[in-house]
């Protein structure tokens, strides 16, 4: 997948980020959410994981502005936050204009399953089953509990 990441604190971004790479995605930090606009409007994502407390404009407004334009209404986006507004996030989820809340601190491993879980929605695995005839005169029986295919 494709994701921005948009995080003001350098450490919590590096986390991210190493998460990121270590599962395969491909990425773009930024650490404003002005920054992160700019580059939603430069760039397709898969998935935009954005900071509630950003500089300049907050990850619920982010959020809201991506569901009122057609280009990201579809994109899924996870919010992170040391604030623990249950109100404001149980709207977000409620509205559509969030996916998921992971609070702070988070750890890798959460990181990692909430990644997995937006992949598999958004890029269902498709299995395609071969269906093969077999001739039952080329079978035979040795053992009530064993068969036998004889080439």
């Amino acid at each position: 997948m494709n994701i921005l990441l948009i995080e003001d604190n350098p450490v919590i971004l590096k986390l991210m980020e190493y998460t990121c790479g270590y599962e395969k995605h491909t990425f773009k930090s930024a650490m404003t959410g002005s920054e992160g606009m700019k580059y939603l409007e430069q760039n397709q994502f898969d998935l935009v994981i954005s900071d509630e407390n950003l500089p300049e404009i907050k990850g619920h407004q982010i959020a809201k502005w991506m569901r009122q334009d057609t280009r990201y209404k579809e994109v899924p986006l996870i919010l992170i936050s040391v604030e623990q507004n249950h109100q404001l996030f149980a709207e977000l989820s409620t509205n559509g204009s969030i996916n998921m809340f992971i609070p702070k601190p988070f750890t890798i491993p959460q990181l990692t399953s909430a990644l997995n879980m937006v992949r598999l929605v958004q890029f269902p695995l498709k299995v395609e089953v071969e269906t093969i005839e077999i001739d039952t005169k080329d079978i035979e029986l040795v053992d009530e509990e064993d068969l036998v295919l004889e080439v």
